[in-house]
């Protein structure tokens, strides 16, 4: 075959790079000729890099559309880790949304549409292809969240659901947060597999998987990153996904995380608590500025209890010790415990404040 025909097939999509190197290869290894291959038919030059937590970090030819420079699982809107019945349910549904007959905008548009799901959903359909696509793109490399294209199809299997499952609609804006193909994941998911009743379940392990895929196993970093992620810093993101990388999950949590914060001016997040609004720079000022004395030991323990509030904190006073929540764990403290809890929190926050101030 020609380079010209070669180009032009792979650009249209009816070549997937896999047959694109065996087409031209013939009998010979595809694999040991993709360098070959991607210079004879002009294609961007193929780098190898060496691997990160198991993804090749360096971009082929071929791990982006070539006109959108979206991967194949953003085409589609789905996570990278998605089950078969995930990316069967996407491609079907917005295939039908940009069929010829039922488009009703532009025709070229529908079309082009049309090569880039389809030129998706062959490669990630196919377990083989899809195991060595997902070596070019860097599976674990945290990539830029593109707003995800949500089919009629799907919307409306939704919109039916939420009537009777009205707590779908939190659920799913929490991970909207997070990512859009996240979010789009979770709707077809519960849909599909009809996990209706168990959803809560279901949009906590696809996040955890999330997490832990882009930003390792520590807890004080995944809380970090999903600050980052809500606040739509996304460049921060990208750089504490590839400090995980390297140094691992056994790195100190505290260097990443003032790392990070400092190369990107990051004053209002602090351990462990995450993003520190207003209220709660408030709440410290307050509490801060109440004298330790025997005479005003339950202002104290009020102010501690706003103080944690207003970071999002659910606590509980008992008779014997005061019930403290945070990240799904129960944390109990004996007489005043809180109280001298917050007194080290408010410090933080005091000078995570003053820094921003000064910035």
């Amino acid at each position: 075959m020609s380079p010209n025909f070669l180009r032009q097939a792979y650009i249209e999509g009816s070549l997937t790079p896999w047959r694109l190197a065996t087409s031209a290869t013939g009998a010979r290894s595809a694999s040991c000729n993709i360098r070959t291959i991607c210079s004879s038919v002009n294609l961007a030059r193929f780098i190898t890099a060496p691997q990160v937590r198991g993804a090749i970090v360096s971009k082929s030819p071929w791990s982006e559309n070539p006109r959108t420079g979206q991967t194949y699982y953003q085409i589609l809107g789905v996570l990278e880790d998605a089950e078969e019945i995930i990316i069967r349910a996407a491609f079907r549904s917005l295939i039908q949304k940009y069929h010829p007959d039922k488009w009703v905008g532009d025709k070229n548009y529908a079309n082009e549409k049309t090569i880039q799901l389809n030129r998706a959903y062959k490669t990630l359909s196919d377990p083989k292809e899809r195991e060595e696509y997902d070596k070019t793109i860097g599976k674990d490399i945290y990539k830029n969240d593109i707003e995800t294209e949500i089919s009629d199809a799907i919307t409306e299997a939704w919109e039916k659901a939420i009537k009777f499952y009205p707590e779908l609609t939190q659920i799913s804006a929490e991970l909207s947060q997070i990512s859009s193909s996240l979010q789009l994941t979770f709707k077809i998911a519960v849909t599909e597999k009809r996990q209706f009743e168990d959803s809560q379940s279901l949009a906590n392990a696809l996040k955890e998987k999330y997490l832990r895929r882009y930003f390792g196993t520590n807890k004080d970093v995944q809380t970090f990153a999903l600050f980052l992620l809500k606040e739509r810093n996304q460049s921060a993101a990208k750089e504490l996904n590839k400090v995980v990388a390297i140094l691992g999950d056994d790195a100190t949590s505290e260097r990443i995380i003032s790392r990070v914060c400092d190369e990107y001016g990051i004053k209002n997040f602090i351990l462990p608590f995450g993003k520190v609004t207003q209220d709660a720079v408030i709440a410290a000022r307050e509490f801060t500025n109440l004298k330790i004395s025997l005479w005003n030991t339950e202002l104290r323990m009020q102010a501690a209890v706003k103080l944690v509030t207003a970071l999002g904190v659910r606590v509980e006073i008992g008779f014997w010790h005061d019930t403290f929540e945070l990240n799904g764990k129960l944390l109990k403290f004996g007489g005043l415990g809180l109280v001298k809890y917050c007194e080290d929190v408010a410090k933080k926050i005091t000078i995570a404040d003053e820094r921003k101030t000064n910035h």
